[in-house]
């Protein structure tokens, strides 16, 4: 018993578990993203069959991006809440794009349309990093109960949701905003059940 212990010590490499949880996690969330793209619901909110192959090809790629931003940050924030493995929750938010980028070519896509993925996914993830910000802010100042609520993991959680699912709206709708967006409630249903499905898979 005490020899499968050391061995199991000696064969632990972090950086390679991190690889490894990462590859799942791109794989699980593309194809999650996917499959909202499909979904009848989501298209019918979109008049879908009179949307050109560009703007379905914009509609997938912000979904696809999104489901990406939004597994890093809630990665970064289960990094904050298990501060002991801090340092190995940041290597899986570190390997994501790295990744994604694998998978890209796994895929056999250009070079070129490769680059626009990565400049996509690097200014998407500043847009709702700086979203995120500010809507915290506005919100502590606003809602004395979310000021006041002591559960970071809860208040994390809405945060991420209503940015991600805000600034994906933003981007779809050319800044054109509606209030009581159907396309809204759906995507934060949606990031709601992939938030307990990373959450299930990596703890």
């Amino acid at each position: 018993m005490f020899k499968n212990i050391l061995k199991n010590f000696w064969e632990y490499n972090p950086e390679k578990d991190a690889e490894k949880i990462s590859e799942e996690l791109v794989k699980f969330v593309l194809n999650s993203a996917f499959d909202v793209f499909r979904d009848r619901g989501f298209r019918k909110n979109f008049n879908f069959r009179e949307m050109t192959q560009v703007q379905r090809d914009k509609v997938y790629n912000e979904l696809s991006i999104s489901a990406l931003c939004f597994t890093m940050f809630l990665i970064d924030d289960l990094a904050e809440v298990r501060a002991e493995e801090i340092y190995f929750w940041r290597q899986v938010k570190e390997k994501i794009p790295v990744i994604f980028r694998k998978w890209l070519k796994k895929l056999k896509i250009e070079e070129k349309s490769i680059n626009y993925w990565q400049k996509l996914l690097d200014k998407r993830y500043e847009d709702y990093r700086l979203c995120q910000r500010d809507y915290r802010l506005k919100l502590e100042s606003v809602d004395k109960s979310f000021s006041k609520s002591k559960n970071d993991i809860l208040k994390n959680d809405f945060i991420r949701f209503e940015a991600l699912s805000f600034g994906f709206m933003y981007h779809i709708r050319k800044g054109k905003m509606k209030n009581n967006d159907p396309i809204s409630k759906y995507l934060k249903t949606w990031l709601a059940i992939l938030n307990k499905q990373i959450i299930k898979k990596v703890l």
